[in-house]
């Protein structure tokens, strides 16, 4: 977690961050505190900082985020989820 922290520390404070498959939004509310713009995202819970939805449909925007973390989550998925997993991580970033 250390590393995770180190590197969402480098992005600029403005940076709109997704944390897919976020459990009960530890990092989201820890970097929410901070001021940056993080959303969480889960299949099984919902709170005041995760929103319930499912990595393989996501309801955001296009291009809508600087970055997406997929913390231990992907080995969970079946083979054939995973692609589409990766395909929507890729329509979310800002990388186009």
């Amino acid at each position: 977690m250390n590393f995770i922290r180190g590197l969402i520390h480098e992005l600029p404070m403005e940076a709109r961050m997704l944390d897919a498959g976020c459990a009960e939004g530890v990092l989201v509310e820890e970097f929410q505190a901070e001021g940056r713009d993080i959303k969480g995202l889960d299949l099984n819970y919902e709170s005041e900082y995760v929103q319930r939805g499912s990595v393989l449909d996501m309801a955001y925007a296009d291009n809508s985020f600087s970055a997406v973390l997929l913390l231990d989550i992907f080995e969970h998925l079946s083979y054939s989820d995973q692609l589409l997993a990766l395909i929507e991580i890729l329509r979310l970033l800002k990388i186009r």
